[in-house]
């Protein structure tokens, strides 16, 4: 199918863009741990691991979240959000960060090291953390500041933490409300601006955990007010980074266990010095979001991609669907730059996908397309020249992304197309009826055979061309190929 739906159109597709296709995993960490390994943890576990949280990770917790209920105790929420002041301010931005400190030393973290310096906020109001791969993200911050963190809306359903979140005045975001998102940046601006009566304004820009082998793609959000901002970098220099937390990894209980079981753990970070967005940047924040992007990945020497938080809910889904998980993580970003589809639409897509795809494997075949298509009784030469492209597996079949990528390239525009489906139309109706109906799909070359297929008007065709993009696809092969 991405043959048929011309593997030209997709190649001049890919170089309007300087961002290439990747083929990095960022949502996936297998930990292989060696026999030594495993010994020194199982050793580790009978003293090493019992001390650290007795007598230093639980106090610190007790500590801390202490000290954070006494800053709520006289605190009363108001709309818009003020700032804490006075003794709960110090309690806030000189205590708890020892206190955070003291947390991470009981983790392995004896020494960190430190490049650069954190700026005031008056003068940098926005903090930029990735990459984004640990549970421990903002205790890494809070070392240094105790930032407005802007965080996803669940968080505040966490027994205790939710608690505590509300006190320490984060920005919370419904990820699926759009108008949540247009009100967060807003109150970000609001923050910045108020000449350093708040605290920095922290945020991940990647939006979901990765396994901090690449950077992916920066939301836009943070950078749609087109403030300054300072990047922190996070380096995990383990042999084994236990403490990861992928979408498909070992999970955040059982890798806190293991780092804590090492004697040491390496951890370095970097504070970039401010960057001041360009009036360019200012004006599209995603060529702000993008540039700084690039800046992180060659800081820490890590390749780019343009993978998202909607890889993470694509993936999910196709293993609820059955299939691999690694069907749904197509580069949602790069994927929605190439054929404007929304997240919606590629999710209505991937159930068309599983539906035809009767082996539950990666790739779809041509007997399996042919099948939920209603194809004519022997279209497999031609569905396997279709399926001949350098984006797809050899003659194995098509995988999910490029099945997107070549309907969304091609097959949809032309659907949209008046012009085309005039022409179209005209080709089957040879009588002309005014309308669509089987036997003229019969009579043509075409090699459709849907048993659903009634009568329609052109308007009702195109319709069902939009529901159908395969169709869209396999009549435009024909036809190029009579005239």
């Amino acid at each position: 199918l991405a043959h048929a739906v011309c593997s030209s159109s997709i190649s001049r597709a890919v170089t309007m863009r300087d961002w290439s296709r990747s083929s990095v995993d960022p949502f996936t960490l297998k930990l292989n741990l060696g026999f030594l390994q495993i010994a020194k943890v199982m050793f580790n576990s009978l003293w090493l691991f019992p001390l650290r949280l007795w007598f230093i990770i639980i106090p610190s917790l007790i500590v801390g979240f202490g000290i954070t209920f006494i800053i709520g105790s006289c605190y009363k929420p108001q709309q818009p959000a003020v700032p804490v002041m006075g003794w709960r301010r110090w309690l806030k931005c000189k205590v708890q960060p020892r206190v955070a400190r003291w947390f991470l030393f009981g983790m392995g973290y004896h020494w960190i090291v430190v490049k650069g310096k954190l700026h005031d906020p008056l003068e940098v109001p926005l903090l930029i953390a990735s990459p984004h791969s640990t549970v421990l993200d903002s205790f890494l911050i809070a070392i240094f500041t105790i930032p407005s963190v802007v965080a996803r809306a669940e968080n505040r359903r966490i027994p205790v933490i939710g608690s505590a979140m509300e006190i320490l005045q984060p920005i919370f975001v419904h990820r699926d409300e759009q108008g949540s998102r247009e009100s967060t940046v807003n109150e970000i601006r609001r923050r910045a601006e108020s000449g350093g009566q708040w605290p920095h304004v922290l945020v991940y820009p990647e939006g979901t955990t990765t396994n901090a082998n690449c950077i992916i793609s920066y939301k836009r959000g943070a950078f749609v007010p087109g403030l300054p901002i300072q990047q922190i970098l996070f380096r995990h220099d383990n042999h084994y980074n236990t403490l990861i937390w992928a979408e498909r990894g070992i999970g955040p209980i059982l890798g806190l266990f293991l780092t804590v079981c090492q004697f040491h753990n390496k951890l370095s970070i970097e504070l970039l010095p401010p960057y001041f967005p360009s009036d360019e940047e200012k004006a599209d924040s995603l060529l702000y979001a993008r540039n700084m992007q690039h800046r992180a990945a060659v800081h820490l020497e890590l390749p780019t991609t343009l993978h998202s938080y909607e890889d993470v809910l694509l993936l999910n889904m196709a293993e609820r669907l059955g299939l691999p998980y690694t069907t749904g993580i197509v580069e949602f970003d790069w994927l929605k730059s190439q054929t404007k589809y929304t997240y919606d639409e590629v999710q209505s897509m991937l159930k068309r996908y599983c539906q035809m795809n009767c082996g539950q494997n990666n790739c779809l075949t041509a007997m399996e397309m042919a099948d939920y298509l209603q194809l004519e009784p022997h279209p497999s030469t031609l569905l396997h020249r279709m399926l001949q492209s350098e984006n797809c597996k050899g003659d194995v079949g098509l995988v999910f992304s490029d099945y997107v990528l070549a309907l969304g390239t091609t097959a949809k525009p032309l659907a949209t197309s008046e012009q085309y489906v005039t022409e179209l139309c005209k080709e089957l109706d040879q009588s002309n009826k005014g309308y669509i109906c089987l036997s003229d799909i019969e009579e043509s070359r075409l090699p459709w055979r849907p048993s659903y297929f009634d009568d329609m008007t052109y308007d009702q065709f195109q319709q069902f061309l939009l529901d159908n993009l395969e169709y869209v696809a396999l009549a435009d092969v024909i036809l190029q190929q009579h005239n």
